[in-house]
């Protein structure tokens, strides 16, 4: 399980509060979570919560922001210029290789054997 876990595996160590959809959505950017449930995914993952809630912080200003803009339809996004899909778990799997001696002491500690 350690370098990719699944949302699913990510949500059973977590315990309640946590679903496979929702670490999906956090991990994929569609959604900016509560404080509590970004403190438990980053406890989950090994990390220091300290240092991503400013991060959090100015993730939901940001969606506050927009969400008192007017709506106004969108015009529709371009076609990607050649880029090829990358799957949540590669996604996660390069974050974790780029930043996981940073997040946490030792990268195989991030998740016990189950």
């Amino acid at each position: 399980m350690a370098g990719s876990p699944s949302a699913r595996a990510i949500a059973s160590v977590a315990g309640d509060g946590l679903t496979p959809e929702q670490i999906t959505e956090l991990l994929e950017g569609t959604c900016v979570p509560d404080w509590p449930s970004v403190w438990r995914f980053v406890h989950v993952l090994g990390a220091e919560p300290a240092f991503f809630q400013p991060l959090w912080e100015a993730a939901h200003r940001a969606t506050a922001r927009l969400e008192d803009l007017p709506s106004s339809p969108l015009p529709a996004p371009s076609p990607p210029a050649r880029e090829t899909a990358v799957s949540t778990s590669d996604r996660l799997a390069t974050l974790m290789q780029e930043f996981g001696r940073t997040l946490v002491k030792d990268p195989k500690d991030i998740f016990m054997a189950e």
